[in-house]
């Protein structure tokens, strides 16, 4: 992507006002790195690498389409009972980010090798994990 990479653009949606709330999911054919999952997990849906199907895309899209409306039906029950609204803020962060960090802990595991006994990690793919888990 020119004249932005990706990330740039997620930075850009993010840190935008109107665009803030927008669901991000990155396609790309680049590995995710330690430091890219630490410091952009909180704000994408996914990381998909390419190649992938329509299949896996749509499943993809119908699986955080189907989280959030989760996410959101929890909220509102949260609320009819009176929850107080940073306890209900805190839930919507925290239910995404876990989700998300499950998601791309899976993929460092498999392009680091990170569960083969004979493969020493890293002690920035080590943070990493340790940071999502």
């Amino acid at each position: 992507m020119e004249p932005m990479d990706g990330w740039e653009t997620l930075e850009n949606i993010k840190m935008n006002a109107s665009t803030a709330n927008v669901p991000v999911m990155m396609l790309t054919a680049k590995q995710l790195t330690p430091d890219e999952a630490q410091e952009y997990g909180a704000y994408i849906e996914d990381y998909i690498m390419k190649p992938t199907t329509h299949r896996q895309l749509y499943d993809a899209i119908e699986y955080v389409l189907k989280r959030q409306e989760k996410i959101n039906k929890d909220i509102e029950e949260a609320r009819g009972k009176g929850t107080d609204a940073q306890i209900i803020e805190e839930y919507e962060r925290l239910s995404k980010s876990a989700d998300v960090s499950r998601r791309l802990l899976k993929i460092l595991e498999s392009t680091y090798n990170i569960n083969d006994s004979n493969v020493k990690v890293g002690e920035n793919i080590q943070q990493a994990i340790e940071s999502m888990g």
